[in-house]
């Protein structure tokens, strides 16, 4: 979880069930007491602070990546022996730091070995943990998992060696990947100081010392923590685990600060490209860049608007339009010399009555037709919207001219709009 108070991710570990009564809660507020026993250490896991709610009891303490038995099992293989030194080193100087406070863990595992991220083993969940300085602790002593407990024991023998022990079966298992008994034969196998050879015959030689002074079945001549720190492999490989450290601190925070220096950079350069681009092209005599065009006009939008699959005529070849008996003004697309008609804008931008398009892919239809079928026909395509005074009509020429019709201005007086079957008629009388 999250910490409002300064926003750090903690672990946040909750008892099981409600407190049963006065007795069940002092046995786990004991727990309290014995992680604020243990201190702070860079091997221990380190606690903060602990508050009941609604009969439970919460216990916070920092967020690691994953236990040491969670690694093992996502490896899938041994351990390499670089990395099995560095977890015995690590956990080394964490029980150092237990037993010179007197302080007995007893539940040693895989479980309970978790890693920081910055790769550093801590020991934790001390629930288990006895003082050896108080009488009334060592009656009340458990036994941990059966598969890392030391055979002492079982005979209600608790001293630092049985730390040693289950700290060397922790070592046993993730350096030769192997599945530790919980009983029968081979757990008797093994507390007789018989190690399986055909796990440990690729282990270095340097590490099967050490993993024999941790697993000696006798207590009283088991090694000590600090028998086995001042061992040279145990020397060599501490010293290989302080650089490796100590490297990988200045890394993370030589990354820390060039992620800072890009983020200035960024700022930088995005608050100097403007300027720095109007200077440049004012420099140049280039011009300052425009702002996108506006929208086209309407009458653009009327001209432009019309498919390329269309075309705005009738079209020589679809159909013949005889001049209009009312003498109305007619725009024809024709084969002879272009001529302009004066128009309204409005015509431009807003059809009339009748304004049609006609596909560019004549109809099987059309093409059979014949042209002298709408001889007679009246052509109502386009009406002027201008007054009749300024009609501007275009009639048959007589005269024989290539273009098949001329352009001719005339007043019309007295037009009158009628109705469409009028129209009709007229055209039928003529």
């Amino acid at each position: 979880v999250r910490s409002h108070e300064d926003g750090c991710l903690y672990a946040v570990k909750r008892s099981v069930s409600p407190f049963r009564g006065e007795s069940d809660r002092q046995r786990k507020l004991e727990e309290v007491r014995k992680h604020e026993r243990v201190g702070e250490h860079p091997n221990c896991l380190r606690f903060v602070r602990a508050w009941e709610e609604k009969r439970m009891l919460y216990l916070q303490t920092e967020l690691c990546m994953g236990s040491l038995q969670q690694h093992s099992e996502d490896f899938g293989a041994p351990l390499p022996p670089r990395q099995v030194w560095d977890i015995s080193c690590d956990l080394l100087r964490g029980l150092k730091h237990l037993h010179d406070r007197n302080l007995l863990h007893l539940d040693i595992k895989p479980a309970n070995v978790f890693i920081s991220f910055s790769g550093v083993y801590k020991l934790g969940d001390f629930g288990l943990m006895v003082e050896l300085d108080c009488a009334e602790g060592k009656e009340d002593a458990q036994e941990g998992d059966p598969r890392y407990m030391a055979p002492e024991l079982l005979d209600g023998v608790f001293t630092k060696a049985a730390d040693v022990f289950s700290l060397g079966m922790t070592l046993l298992e993730v350096a030769c990947n192997m599945e530790l008994p919980k009983g029968g034969e081979s757990w008797q196998q093994l507390r007789r100081g018989h190690l399986p050879t055909e796990f440990t015959s690729e282990l270095p030689p340097d590490f099967l010392k050490v993993l024999g002074g941790m697993l000696e079945p006798d207590y009283r001549c088991r090694a000590t923590v600090d028998w086995l720190l001042s061992l040279s492999a145990i020397s060599r490989a501490e010293r290989w685990r302080k650089v490796t450290l100590t490297t990988k601190k200045i890394l993370s925070k030589i990354f820390v600060v060039f992620q800072l220096l890009m983020w200035l950079m960024s700022v930088v350069f995005h608050g100097l490209k403007r300027p720095v681009m109007w200077l440049w092209r004012r420099g140049r005599g280039i011009p300052p860049l425009q702002s996108p065009p506006s929208s086209p006009s309407p009458n653009l939008l009327a001209e432009s608007s019309l498919s390329s699959d269309w075309e705005d005529s009738f079209g020589e070849d679809v159909f013949e339009v005889p001049p209009s008996p009312l003498g109305i003004t007619q725009r024809l697309a024709y084969d002879g010399p272009e001529f302009t008609l004066r128009h309204s804008p409005e015509l431009m931008s807003r059809p009339s009555l009748g304004s049609t398009s006609t596909p560019c892919n004549k109809s099987p239809d059309y093409s059979t037709r014949k042209r002298s079928a709408l001889t007679l026909t009246p052509n109502i395509s386009r009406i002027s919207q201008d007054s009749p005074r300024s009609v501007k009509s275009v009639t048959p020429d007589t005269s024989g001219s290539s273009s098949g019709f001329v352009d001719t201005e005339g007043l019309r007086s007295g037009f009158l709009p009628r109705n469409l079957l009028t129209m009709f008629d007229d055209a039928s009388d003529q």
